[in-house]
């Protein structure tokens, strides 16, 4: 498949709305399920969590297109079948949400508003100066972790490739920078989540968004 095909910018559109919709949907589980006073708990018991499975599932899956070229498949072959193999444990992860997480509020099906006048509903809570920050840094945190997450696995594959290895080989030895992260994250986790608890939030998240972008610009200058 060419670099600029259009068929692979469609493929990669699919993508980027499945995962946008599922940042979209745990931020809303982590945020109605709670108490008040024990939100902040439970979103930093959640960001440990996502980082251990990202850790664990980098370690494994990004092994898995170097097993699948060991064993006789060509590269673009072995990417299909790591990636189908990754689209088979999220259908799995999806039916334990399903199964497991407790309904909303009773309420009759009739009541229940329309797509239509939620969105409207949300549009006109943006007049609120506390939750259109919350819209602003969200958009913000989900473009942070989107480039992040392009920057690394190109950076892998475009650097292997100049040192004469694989694409997967060179996922395979990025994996280790992939896994410290993560951790590193558990612990800033463990220190925002009783933070947030005891403090205003919005100068909590002007914090936060400047830490970021001190780190930021480290990586520019490093």
């Amino acid at each position: 498949m060419p670099p600029q095909s259009p068929e692979l910018f469609i493929y990669r559109s699919i993508f980027a709305i499945g995962a946008a919709a599922l940042s979209s949907v745990l931020a809303i589980i982590v945020n109605d399920y709670p108490q008040e006073r024990s939100r902040g708990k439970l979103i930093s018991v959640h960001s440990v969590l996502n980082a251990l499975g990202v850790a664990a599932f980098a370690t494994l899956l990004g092994r898995l297109p170097t097993v699948f070229t060991n064993n006789g498949y060509d590269p673009i072959t072995s990417g299909q079948y790591t990636m189908l193999l990754v689209a088979a444990l999220t259908f799995v992860s999806g039916l334990i949400f399903l199964r497991g997480l407790k309904g909303g509020t009773p309420e009759k099906h009739h009541n229940k508003p329309s797509l239509r006048e939620l969105v409207t509903v949300g549009l006109e809570s943006a007049r609120n100066p506390r939750i259109a920050l919350a819209f602003g840094a969200t958009l913000l945190a989900r473009a942070d972790v989107s480039v992040n997450g392009i920057f690394i696995s190109l950076w892998a594959v475009t650097s292997g490739t100049a040192l004469g290895l694989s694409a997967g080989e060179a996922i395979k030895r990025v994996v280790l920078v992939i896994v410290i992260t993560n951790l590193l994250s558990i612990v800033w986790a463990f220190i925002f989540g009783s933070i947030i608890d005891r403090i205003n939030r919005v100068p909590c998240d002007g914090d936060c968004h400047g830490i970021r972008n001190c780190c930021i610009r480290i990586n520019v200058f490093c």
